[in-house]
């Protein structure tokens, strides 16, 4: 290497780094020399890769010279600041230019936060914060919580902001893993911290991500409440896609209470604003939200045409929580029109992308469905054991509504093998959950469910069947589960 490629690769080897974006002159210099490979990206962007070998040599070059740590303090920098600029531009027009942008820098992310760590957690902290949607959009939820977690434990910083962005980042991240008691934590301190500071994002973001716990608990006075107040926030100066996502989530409360007209509303007027933006991994989730609003109403045609857009526009996008959910949404579409196989498929696939994402609400949903197609094909064990599991796996993190479908779905095997007192005590458990909580049973599920006690009342007789009924209705929710995953059937 001769003297000016060595001073060249020095200034340009960021500790770790294995590319440089934006590259000088010295960099094209290099790639002349076959020391720095050079290629375009997606986009038209320049882009200069280094090789191990001339990493290793400019770092050791580095370290002899006394240059290593403040060159891989400016590398940390360099790219906190641009993490910063991600974090707005995630959720804005050019969003899908800077996810790609963030994909390609993953590795320069990995190595500027191995050496916050050790040497700069408070940079490192906010890098990892910054990135918070790029984890949850890449199915890094594990990764960006053990970021936060060890730089948190690391930093001797108490600075409002950091704190603020972290906790932030944290409890947005463990929401989607059902660690709930994690995020109320770390939003409720957010909350707290940003209204002493008068950090009205840092507000929104907070109630935001109460809302979210509230509508995962079931709790929907208190989510909409939350989301309520948000959503001014949001609309004066927050991301554009921020306030898409509170209209799309006041629409799931409005859903989940059988509200379909108003649900139908603002799933409408969230991919409005997200069009705006062309924010199509938004879309695609308005799409599908608007497919889950038609299937509740028994429109299976129109939820298939809607699911469909949904998952192509997930699958361009790479958005893997989407694809799970539309793959869903389109095998139970299949399972009610019968096509047991194609509905299988569907949901298996759904089932395998929520297990790689760690994504326990998804599990617990996806578990019923395929409960729900093996008791459609007579599959009466099967079905037991998947709707057992998916009840365990919603008591442990704490899913309400979709307890009540899998305490249903049990009720309903119970009926087709005869056990009819059993499962008129579970049917009157859970519609006292149901009226309790204010998720009514959609009005598509109601004929099957009707049957069942119909046939239950003409078998048991009128004194038995309400004595099951009356013992049902006066159970609380953690007898009715045990009842419900302890008895074989």
């Amino acid at each position: 290497v001769d003297g000016c490629a060595e001073e060249a690769l020095i200034d340009l080897a960021a500790a770790g780094a294995w590319s440089i974006p934006n590259p000088a002159t010295k960099a094209r210099d290099l790639a002349e020399k076959s020391l720095l490979r050079y290629e375009l990206t997606p986009g038209d962007q320049e882009r200069y890769i280094m090789l191990e070998s001339i990493r290793e040599y400019a770092q050791n070059r580095l370290e002899r010279m006394g240059l290593a740590d403040a060159v891989q303090r400016w590398h940390a920098q360099y790219f906190q600041q641009l993490t910063q600029i991600a974090a707005w531009e995630l959720n804005e027009v050019n969003h899908e230019i800077w996810l790609r942008r963030c994909e390609l820098e993953l590795n320069n992310f990995r190595a500027a936060l191995r050496w916050c760590v050790r040497h700069a957690p408070e940079i490192g902290v906010l890098l990892a914060a910054n990135l918070c949607d790029f984890w949850y959009l890449r199915g890094l939820l594990t990764e960006g919580r053990a970021w936060l977690d060890e730089l948190l434990d690391k930093s001797e910083s108490r600075s409002s902001d950091l704190l603020i962005q972290a906790l932030l980042a944290a409890g947005t991240l463990a929401v989607h893993q059902g660690d709930l008691t994690h995020t109320i934590l770390a939003a409720n301190e957010a909350l707290r911290l940003s209204r002493a500071s008068g950090d009205q994002n840092g507000i929104a973001r907070a109630l935001h991500c109460l809302g979210n716990v509230a509508l995962y608990q079931s709790h929907y006075a208190q989510a909409e409440a939350f989301y309520a107040e948000a959503l001014p926030l949001f609309m004066a100066r927050g991301p554009r896609a921020y306030a898409a996502q509170v209209m799309n989530n006041l629409g799931l409360v409005a859903k989940d209470r059988s509200n379909f007209p108003r649900a139908i509303q603002y799933f409408e007027n969230s991919l409005a604003l997200r069009r705006t933006i062309d924010h199509k991994r938004g879309m695609a989730q308005s799409l599908l939200n608007l497919a889950n609003a038609a299937y509740w109403q028994g429109d299976y045609d129109r939820t298939a045409e809607l699911a469909t857009q949904a998952l192509e526009l997930s699958r361009s996008t790479g958005y893997t929580l989407n694809v799970s959910y539309a793959l869903e949404s389109l095998g139970m579409t299949l399972l009610k029109q019968q096509q047991f196989e194609r509905a299988r498929a569907a949901l298996n696939e759904s089932a395998t992308l929520f297990t790689e994402l760690g994504d326990k609400k998804g599990m617990a949903l996806i578990l019923i469905d395929l409960g729900a197609l093996a008791r459609a094909q007579g599959h009466w064990a099967e079905a037991t054991q998947l709707y057992r599991r998916s009840l365990k796996l919603c008591v442990q993190i704490g899913e309400r509504r979709r307890l009540a479908f899998g305490l249903e779905g049990l009720a309903l095997v119970a009926c087709s093998q005869a056990s009819y007192a059993h499962a008129v005590t579970l049917l009157s458990a859970v519609r006292a959950l149901r009226s309790q909580a204010g998720i009514p049973l959609p009005a598509s599920e109601q004929d099957e469910i009707d049957q069942a006690l119909a046939q239950a009342r003409d078998v048991l007789g009128r004194a038995a069947f309400e004595a099951a009924w009356t013992q049902g209705g006066a159970m609380l929710l953690d007898e009715v589960v045990k009842l419900a995953i302890g008895e074989e059937r």
